[in-house]
């Protein structure tokens, strides 16, 4: 299945676990594989499991949204030896219980790196997680600190789309 995922994104191997492997990976992702949420606004839902989602995104050659997109980069980064952990978001919302979006974590040379390939294709590269402000053509995007939890931010030159995360791992029941 790793292979067949690496095809779909045009990696002819392995990617070792460094930055440089996680920024490889991550935009041969996002150039191969679309966000696209079709299926959930057509009534079929998300393809769930990594046995469904890899049928759909590398098989099928279809897009996904957060749920399949990260769901796929996060089980193939394991398999390549990231140390990865699955963070539970609240998109446009400041209150509430996460669970509306699923991004990684992914711990790499002793530094956190935010890393989501599902958010409409908003973050090109894994961001430090760390506050601060990036570009990423053609938005501008940043990562905030409020109140416990952490913002990121795209802002497309109109008005700014945004999610909440706290920095511990997904409850895999709630996302589901």
């Amino acid at each position: 299945m790793l292979a067949a995922y690496l095809r779909r994104i045009g990696l002819d191997g392995r990617v070792a676990p460094t930055r440089e492997g996680l920024e490889r990976i991550m935009t041969a992702h996002a150039g191969a594989i679309p966000f696209e949420n079709l299926d959930v606004f057509l009534g079929r839902g998300a393809a769930r499991g990594i046995e469904a989602i890899h049928a759909k995104l590398v098989d099928g050659r279809r897009g996904g949204w957060c749920f399949e997109q990260n769901g796929l980069l996060g089980w193939a980064l394991d398999e390549m030896g990231f140390e990865v952990t699955r963070l539970a978001g609240r998109v446009n919302k400041v209150e509430g219980e996460p669970g509306g979006h699923l991004a990684l974590l992914v711990r790499v040379e002793g530094q956190d790196w935010l890393t989501d390939v599902g958010f409409g294709g908003s973050q090109a590269l894994p961001l430090p997680l760390e506050p601060g402000e990036y570009r990423h053509d053609p938005f501008a995007v940043s990562l905030s600190r409020r109140d416990g939890w952490w913002r990121y931010t795209e802002n497309p030159g109109g008005k700014p789309f945004f999610y909440e995360f706290q920095v511990e791992p997904a409850d895999p029941g709630r996302l589901a």
